[in-house]
């Protein structure tokens, strides 16, 4: 698998991606990151001629997008190609908004419903995901993260129902579970 930034991309990068031979596998898959965010540059415009053009058996190209994106972008797209689209359940959002927020017993029960609806790997990766990120918007006094300010505003809300050592702690519990599941204990 290869992972390309879409942002980023280049022609040359591209065709270095899906030319090259491995010598592990003979399928191949290419994953390319968030490509129609942003304006459709000389160079992505290339990118996707070659991406219409190009035809081969053994590789399987994947544009993945972190947001739905609008249809008039997709345009000529090739017959076979596939369009899926992944949501979050919404109470997934919902609960990660609680931590903390509620009484420990109302965030069980709302994770034992979250459960009915989500893998529990994905509802763990979002917790350390959400803890993650109410460290590091705790000590920032403005949003240099990059990340949208709506979004900014509610983690620095968040985070005001923890300290410091108390989020480095809860993440720490988090980082030990991951190693005990990844090392089979």
């Amino acid at each position: 698998k290869i992972v390309l930034d879409g942002k980023k991309i280049t022609v040359s990068d591209l065709v270095l991606a899906c030319e090259s031979n491995s010598l592990w596998s003979l399928r191949k898959i290419i994953v390319i990151e968030n490509f129609w965010q942003g304006k459709m540059t000389a160079e992505k415009t290339n990118v996707k001629n070659y991406l219409l053009k190009f035809q081969h058996d053994n590789l399987t190209i994947i544009l993945w997008e972190d947001s739905l994106i609008d249809k008039n972008k997709l345009g000529r797209l090739k017959q076979d190609t596939r369009i899926f689209k992944f949501d979050f359940p919404s109470n997934l959002f919902k609960f990660l908004d609680s931590v903390g927020r509620i009484p420990a017993r109302q965030l069980l029960s709302d994770f034992q419903i979250l459960l009915k609806n989500c893998d529990p790997e994905l509802i763990y990766s979002m917790i350390a995901r959400q803890f993650r990120f109410l460290i590091m918007v705790a000590d920032e006094e403005q949003n240099s993260l990059g990340i949208p300010d709506w979004q900014y505003y509610k983690f620095k809300s968040q985070a005001r129902f923890f300290s410091g050592s108390e989020l480095i702690s809860k993440f720490r519990s988090l980082l030990f579970i991951d190693y005990q599941i990844k090392s089979g204990r």
